[in-house]
């Protein structure tokens, strides 16, 4: 699933019912738009908590790598005495690449969420006009 696209459309959606609604238009597209993006919309929370749920793993699994390398680093370090910079310049290295991925994915799912919720706003201001 495409939680991005998704989401976009059903914001898409959401403003065609706010339109409808605010325009006077027929109660049954209005019915049946709201139908649909309450379907779409549990179908998107489901995406999301699965998206989360991958973000987590991968954390893990970026964790554990990220410690297996610490290993390799420390064997390093002891195998290269006579350069120490070298193990201090690697480490910011990797550090940097540590924040810019974590960075990333924050960001990512930070809009998704955003999105969401802006969506939920407004459906809620929808369903308090809905007679």
């Amino acid at each position: 699933m495409d939680v991005r696209a998704e989401l976009l459309d059903l914001k898409l959606r959401v403003e065609d019912l706010e339109t409808t609604m605010e325009h006077g238009g027929e109660l049954e597209r209005q019915v049946i738009l709201l139908h649909e993006i309450a379907e779409r919309s549990m179908k998107l929370q489901a995406g999301l908590a699965t998206m989360q749920s991958q973000i987590d793993q991968a954390v893990v699994e970026f964790t554990e790598e990220f410690a297996a390398m610490g290993i390799e680093v420390e064997s390093v370090r002891r195998a290269m005495t006579e350069r120490p910079d070298l193990i201090e310049e690697l480490r910011a290295q990797l550090s940097i690449e540590v924040d810019k991925f974590r960075k990333q994915w924050r960001r990512e799912f930070d809009f998704l969420r955003s999105e969401a919720m802006d969506m939920n706003i407004k459906l809620d201001r929808l369903l308090k006009r809905t007679p």
